[in-house]
């Protein structure tokens, strides 16, 4: 996607002269910019000629990326004259793209980014967003729907020490097939989940800098995450998550997070049927599961010992980020697995894991 915010950058940066001189010259200072860059390429730039949207339309456009090379028969980057700021990438619905890192026949329905800059603050990014429907990749079923979006939220009051800024990342991701991916990379040896994968939820990402639109732009380093509640699905089976950690000073992630699920048995029968662990181990790691989630669930980062689990009230407060959310009681049926984050290593109900993860 970062890409994309160089190229929607572009236009923004171009788009000021066309509304004083036309999309003809848009074209041609877009034509004269993407011949100087090594990494892109394009058989025409011509203008839009929409009525109710100024930009340029590419053909035969590729874009060298991190991952390999990205190639659209067709491209359109706008901007509505009601909105100049907000920049908008509408996808062809068949491209070749880096998956996995090899080069893909991807089919998209409806697929499309957008990006919202702030001119008077350097060109920070405000709000992105992804979305599309059907996705096939080599002809096999990918993912079923995709919108993400990100929208710049305030800080608040118990932001980590070196946030500088906020995102608040809305997620609704349905129909994931992994078996797709795995093909693609060549690896039909892998385990892999049957599917179908799913998330939806939101998620308070703090950063050390907004991202800015453009290239050479410094990428921003996170500073920590909060949730409270993403749900993951497989299948018929669901887990949420939530809690908040936050980047050390040696960088590791530092705090608590929790999963709840009633479907325990359900992801560790899928995880045996995709050659990730042994079927006979099944039993015994759904008794450890319900063993560790028994274990004393732990303080959520800044909560004070004997602070009641949350309320309306405190959910209220740890969505406007003012401070984080007790962790509610499981339902019935249900087990929560306490995931703790400190002095770099991970535990599991008291049971270390491994190391922590790291916040880059």
């Amino acid at each position: 996607m970062r890409i994309f915010l160089v190229l929607l950058a572009a236009v923004a940066a171009m788009v000021a002269g066309a509304w004083l001189g036309g999309e003809t010259l848009l074209a041609r200072r877009a034509a004269a910019w993407i011949a100087q860059d090594p990494a892109l390429e394009a058989a025409t730039v011509a203008p839009l000629r929409e009525p109710d949207r100024i930009g340029l339309g590419l053909t035969g456009a590729t874009v060298e990326t991190a991952g390999g090379r990205a190639v659209f028969p067709t491209l359109a980057l706008w901007a509505a004259p009601t909105r100049p700021n907000r920049f908008h990438a509408t996808l062809p619905p068949q491209m070749t793209l880096p998956v996995a890192g090899r080069p893909q026949e991807v089919t998209a329905d409806g697929a499309g980014l957008s990006t919202t800059v702030s001119p008077l603050h350097s060109m920070s990014v405000t709000e992105a967003a992804l979305t599309s429907g059907p996705i096939t990749v080599a002809g096999a079923p990918a993912l079923q729907g995709i919108s993400l979006t990100a929208a710049m939220v305030k800080l608040g009051n118990r932001a980590p020490r070196g946030a500088r800024t906020a995102y608040l990342i809305t997620a609704d991701v349905t129909g994931l097939m992994p078996a797709a991916f795995t093909a693609a990379s060549g690896n039909a040896g892998a385990a892999t989940l049957s599917g179908p994968l799913g998330t939806k939820g939101t998620a308070r990402v703090y950063l050390d800098r907004p991202w800015t639109a453009g290239a050479g732009a410094p990428r921003p380093q996170l500073q920590g995450l909060q949730t409270d509640g993403l749900e993951f699905t497989l299948g018929e089976a669901s887990a949420r998550l939530l809690g908040r950690v936050e980047r050390d000073a040696a960088g590791f992630a530092s705090g608590t997070a929790y999963i709840y699920t009633a479907d325990a048995r359900a992801f560790l029968d899928a995880a045996a049927a995709s050659g990730a662990m042994p079927a006979g181990l099944v039993p015994l790691a759904a008794t450890m599961l319900t063993n560790l989630a028994g274990q004393p669930a732990g303080q959520s980062p800044g909560q004070s010992a004997g602070q009641p689990e949350a309320g309306p009230q405190a959910s209220a407060a740890a969505e406007a980020g003012s401070q984080p959310a007790a962790p509610p009681a499981p339902e019935p049926g249900e087990i929560r697995l306490p995931l703790v984050f400190e002095n770099g290593k991970a535990t599991v109900g008291g049971m270390p894991v491994g190391p922590a993860p790291r916040l880059d």
